[in-house]
């Protein structure tokens, strides 16, 4: 889990949002169209190298459905820059 999900603290992320991407590169991005009507955190670091020039960001969305008043955890999407 740690080399794939949880790489990096993302509790105290560089930058955090509610329903907008931060994170964006080359690959799609369709975590609206696969979790329609859900909403969802993202956090984000904008790169920890300087040689590699932001191409080493990385962001943690996790996605909440709600359901009779109460949110659920239904997805957790990392995400990272991918040549």
């Amino acid at each position: 889990m740690q080399k794939f999900v949880y790489d990096v603290d993302f509790v105290k992320p560089e930058k955090q949002s509610v329903n907008k991407s931060i994170g964006g590169g080359n690959s799609l991005d369709n975590l609206e169209l696969i979790y329609k009507n859900c909403d969802f955190t993202e956090s984000y670091f904008s790169g920890f190298e300087e040689k590699y020039g932001g191409m080493d960001w990385r962001s943690l969305r996790l996605v909440f459905k709600k359901r009779n008043g109460k949110f659920f955890l239904v997805g957790i999407v990392h995400d990272k820059w991918t040549i």
